[in-house]
């Protein structure tokens, strides 16, 4: 590890936002990331260094993470959530957390602004277009369709359509009863620099959501761009932030862009502009740290299209890995990439792999000579053993902690019954991860 990269903690670094962060830092020279969670995720799985933190609203938070900051000489903290976004500047400001640490964001105030609509809405009106709202004593009947969020909310948690005096009866005193709005929805990403110059405006149309975040998304028409930039230039002097953050708006009846919201941090989609080229942590940790940046993006025309990701959590250490050769690595003409790539991984994990094949009796070709026309690399693997007509593959393996991966069903049944060993196709093993071995 090269002592010389700063540390930066990601909390709650199993939500779509903290996962986010990590891909953006992953492999990145300069910094090492570090993840704290306070419930069993996916966190497991995406961060090489996770540790356990109680809730934020735990009274010993300030000294759990106080004491997990200090033991690993973290220096920048990215908030991942938006309760976590309000709470950490607040507990610096009162000296709760250590000085040299740096949050990653704006200032408490826009925090603290940015978590409430209500605030948000009256601190912007006549800046930009913010919802008409309503008092749900005084909505007529002319009024429906209305629309009714939750005050300090997030994702689509606690949102409807009020259609009718029925749907009214369901909001709750702490809820915003506002305007429907029909059009086109749209996130907004926004990078300002510590000048407060507003470096980067990204807005995307939000096609498909799930919870809240988009899982399909794309480019607005290049024509529709300055209306964007302009309503992002208008929150930014108004509202001062620092570093990522992002807005979301809605055509109302009329076509015209209004405010549903705003966050100083990272959105959940924001892979979006990443993938474009601007890469948005990244770069504000080098504004914090006082670095010149620049911000381009690639000149290309992206769609976002996400869907939830399996893995599958083993507990225990993986000693060995004995891997068939034909249907199983190589597939047809073609190397099994994802598996390959999966070999590397264990490899770096330090579990031994062996290429157990019967491709010599099968084919009347040498495994080498195999293995040479499909550019895969022999020393990849520990040993290379070709299995003579009438063995069987159970005669080879002798690690107790080992797992065989063949296509044949009757091999992984016979290896499963004699050695007692996990056993799996090329595609269920790709899907696993060992808790000991989180590496591979």
């Amino acid at each position: 590890m090269n002592n010389s990269k700063s540390k930066v903690l990601v909390f709650p670094a199993g939500s779509e936002i903290g996962l986010e962060i990590e891909r953006s830092l992953r492999n990145n020279n300069h910094f090492e990331v570090f993840g704290a969670t306070t419930v069993s995720n996916y966190s497991q799985v995406a961060y090489n260094n996770l540790f356990h933190l109680p809730h934020i609203t735990d009274p010993n938070f300030p000294n759990e993470i106080t004491k997990l900051i200090r033991e690993q000489e973290i220096d920048f903290v990215f908030p991942a959530h938006d309760d976590v976004v309000e709470a950490l500047p607040k507990l610096k400001e009162k000296g709760l957390i250590p000085d040299k640490v740096i949050i990653s964001g704006s200032s408490p105030f826009v925090c603290s602004l940015a978590r409430s609509k209500i605030k948000t809405y009256d601190h912007l009106q006549g800046v930009v277009k913010v919802p008409k709202t309503f008092n749900k004593e005084y909505v007529d009947e002319a009024d429906f369709p209305l629309f009714s969020k939750p005050d300090r909310g997030q994702g689509s948690k606690g949102v409807f359509k009020i259609n009718n005096f029925k749907d009214l009866e369901r909001v709750s005193p702490t809820d915003l009863v506002c305007e429907y709005l029909p059009g086109d929805e749209y996130t907004v990403d926004c990078f300002t620099d510590r000048h407060g110059i507003l470096r980067f405006c990204q807005p995307r149309v939000r096609q498909r959501t799930s919870n809240g975040i988009s899982v399909s998304s794309k480019e607005v028409r290049s024509e529709d761009l300055a209306e964007f930039l302009d309503f992002a230039d208008k929150l930014n002097s108004k509202v001062r932030f620092r570093g990522i953050w992002f807005f979301q708006v809605k055509r109302n009846i009329k076509g015209e862009l209004t405010l549903l919201e705003m966050a100083p941090r990272v959105a959940g989609g924001m892979g979006y502009s990443r993938i474009k080229g601007a890469n948005l942590p990244l770069l504000s940790l080098y504004d914090h740290q006082e670095k010149q940046i620049e911000v381009f993006t690639n000149s290309c025309q992206l769609v976002k299209e996400s869907s939830l990701q399996h893995r599958y959590l083993i507990n225990g250490t993986v000693e060995a890995i004995y891997l068939d050769l034909d249907d199983t690595l190589i597939l047809g003409t073609k190397v099994n990439s994802e598996l390959i790539a999966k070999v590397y991984s264990w490899k770096n994990a330090g579990v031994k792999v062996f290429l157990l094949t019967r491709h010599l009796h099968v084919f009347s070709e040498t495994v080498m000579k195999c293995l040479a026309r499909h550019n895969i690399c022999p020393t990849l693997f520990d040993d290379i053993i070709d299995v003579p007509a009438g063995n069987k593959k159970s005669n080879y393996i002798k690690e107790k902690s080992a797992i065989f991966v063949d296509d044949s069903h009757s091999e992984r049944s016979e290896v499963n019954s004699r050695l007692g060993i996990l056993v799996f196709d090329c595609q269920q093993v790709c899907e696993v991860v060992f808790e000991d071995n989180l590496n591979g």
